[in-house]
C-alpha cells in the first residue's frame, strides 16, 4: 500500500487500568444495547447516503466520529478510521485489537458498498512506514527493536521502546497499535502469542528493528 494518513479512533480516554489477554489496555465499557438485526444493512444504508457529504468534510476527525457514532448502534465495540490515499478516501472497519469483535467487522466488511470515492477495508493493514504521536509520546517502527520467540503457529515477542516506562498506559496503547499496523490487526491477534514491552535501552545486541517482524511472522509454520 502506498504511504497514506490515517486518523485513529483512540480507545483510551477512560480506561480503568483492565487488560485483555495480551496486555492491551481494554477499550472503555459501552452501554450500548445487543446489536440490532441486519445492522449491517442499516450501517451501510447510512453511509451510502452520506458518503458524498462525508467525503466533501475537510475535518477528518469529526468525519470519523460520526461514522463511529453510526456504527456502534449496530456493532458496540467496533470502531471507524478515517485515510486518504491520493484521491480516495479510506474507510477502516476496526475492532481496535479486540479479538472478540472480529467475526462483526468481517460481517460488516462483507456487506459493504461499492461508492465511489471510497475504498474499505477491514482491519489495521500493514503499514511498517507507520509512526504515531499521542500526549506527547511517540513510537516509529524504524527505531523500536523487538526479539521474537517462534512458537507452533504463534510468536511471542518482547518489544522495546523508546521512553517506556513501566505501567505507562499511553506508551503502551501507542505500542499496540503501532504493532496492529506493522504486522496488520488481523496477524497481530492470530499469530502473536505473549507480548512484554521494554525501554529501548534495555534492548540486547541480538533486538531486530520492529519493520522486519512480519517477515519473522510470515515465516511461521
Amino acid at each position: 500500500m502506498s504511504p497514506w494518513a490515517l486518523l485513529i479512533a483512540f480507545g483510551l480516554c477512560a480506561c480503568s487500568g483492565q487488560q485483555d489477554e495480551k496486555g492491551r489496555p481494554n477499550a472503555p465499557a459501552t452501554t450500548h444495547a445487543t446489536p440490532v438485526t441486519n445492522g449491517a444493512a442499516t450501517f451501510w444504508a447510512w453511509f451510502s447516503e452520506h458518503a458524498a457529504e462525508l467525503r466533501g468534510t475537510t475535518d477528518l476527525r469529526a468525519v470519523m466520529e460520526r461514522i463511529s457514532t453510526e456504527l456502534e448502534r449496530s456493532y458496540p465495540g467496533v470502531f471507524a478510521e478515517i485515510g486518504v490515499d491520493g484521491d480516495q478516501h479510506v474507510l477502516v472497519i476496526s475492532a481496535d485489537g479486540d479479538k472478540k469483535r472480529f467475526a462483526e467487522v468481517q460481517e460488516v466488511y462483507a456487506a459493504r458498498p461499492a461508492l465511489a470515492g471510497w475504498k474499505i477495508v477491514a482491519f489495521r493493514q500493514r503499514d511498517p512506514s507507520f509512526s504515531i504521536e499521542m500526549e506527547g509520546k511517540s513510537v516509529d517502527p524504524k527505531i523500536a527493536k523487538f526479539i521474537g520467540r517462534p512458537g507452533v503457529g504463534t510468536l511471542d515477542i518482547q518489544v522495546y521502546l523508546p521512553a517506556y516506562q513501566r505501567d505507562d498506559v499511553v506508551m503502551r496503547k501507542l505500542g499496540f497499535i503501532v504493532l496492529d499496523h506493522v504486522l496488520g490487526e488481523y496477524d497481530m491477534e492470530t499469530k502473536i502469542g505473549g507480548i512484554e514491552f521494554a525501554a529501548l535501552d534495555a534492548a540486547p545486541a541480538s533486538a531486530k528493528p520492529l519493520t522486519e517482524l512480519p517477515a519473522m511472522v510470515d515465516a511461521l509454520k
